[in-house]
């Protein structure tokens, strides 16, 4: 199953910051502004691989032996596990039975030494983990290359201008590039 957002995020570029960098001074395009904003910070964080600010999310998967690999990073904190037991009654598992490994590109929990993974009823939805993510700080490219996506849109209103697509910048997707997860550089 896919994870879900629970809750507002930290936004890494504010509409303030945005408004300065496309040189807006009144606020009738203040919606349009922090949609462009919404977006561009989505397709950042969607092409790093990385949550850009502190967010709640809640994943629900079935339960595997070993190690669960969470599917956001990076992971700060579990704040709670629940699972359906083998009778299909949800329980709430203590966090001393699993431990996060909060690898930057491979975040997982795995069962505390001594601990399994609990007897669960089969379904796809068997373990609900709720967790935090995010960069402490968003790294000065990212915000740079949100600044510019946000700009581009802004200007080149269609995906089509004058019979040629208006596609991302070069820059910005190299600045996009340089915190991409398993991204080496050449």
């Amino acid at each position: 199953m896919r994870p879900t957002r629970s809750g507002a995020s930290a936004a890494p570029v504010d509409l303030a910051a945005a408004k300065s960098h496309l040189r807006a001074t009144s606020s009738d395009e203040d919606d349009l502004i922090q949609s462009l904003l919404d977006a561009a910070t989505e397709m950042v964080s969607e092409r790093t691989g990385l949550v850009l600010g502190a967010e709640t999310w809640v994943w629900k998967t079935r339960v595997v032996s070993g190690a669960v690999d969470l599917p956001k990073t990076p992971v700060t904190a579990i704040t709670a596990m629940t699972y359906f037991d083998a009778a299909g009654t949800s329980q709430t598992d203590t966090p001393g039975n699993y431990r996060l490994l909060a690898d930057p590109e491979r975040p997982n929990l795995r069962p505390a030494p001594g601990f399994s993974w609990p007897a669960t009823e089969v379904r796809d939805d068997a373990m609900t983990i709720t967790f935090t993510a995010g960069l402490a700080i968003c790294p000065p490219a990212l915000r740079t290359a949100i600044l510019m996506l946000v700009a581009h849109w802004f200007h080149n209103r269609s995906a089509v201008t004058d019979g040629a697509m208006a596609e991302v910048p070069q820059s910005a997707s190299a600045l996009i590039d340089l915190h991409r997860l398993g991204w080496a550089a050449a």
